[in-house]
């Protein structure tokens, strides 16, 4: 999926954290991520859990982790590990509530 349609699988209230850089709402996640150079990831490995309903009132909510290698352009391989929190919407759909993207150096 092109970066400039990311956007449209999170949350308009959504928060991001990338390399410990913290951005909140769809729409300027959406910028940071149009800003990064093309990529090309590896997925080594993939998990996931729902989240206890009592942790997540009035919504069913999956916890994913995952983690592999990403190769920016004009750089090296990078390992990298990355969680983030899905929800159910009322239309049906799943959505990001949460992302947190980090470099493993």
């Amino acid at each position: 999926m092109p970066y400039h349609m990311l956007n449209k699988l999170y949350q308009d209230s959504a928060s991001m954290v990338w390399n410990g850089n913290p951005v909140q709402s769809s729409a300027k996640i959406q910028q940071f991520l149009d800003k990064l150079p093309i990529s090309e990831h590896t997925v080594d490995s993939l998990d996931s859990q729902p989240i206890p309903p009592e942790l997540t009132p009035g919504q069913t909510s999956v916890a994913v982790i995952t983690s592999g290698k990403v190769k920016f352009e004009g750089n090296k391989d990078c390992n990298f590990v990355q969680n983030f929190t899905i929800a159910s919407t009322q239309g049906g759909t799943w959505k990001i509530v949460s992302d947190c993207f980090r470099y493993q150096e």
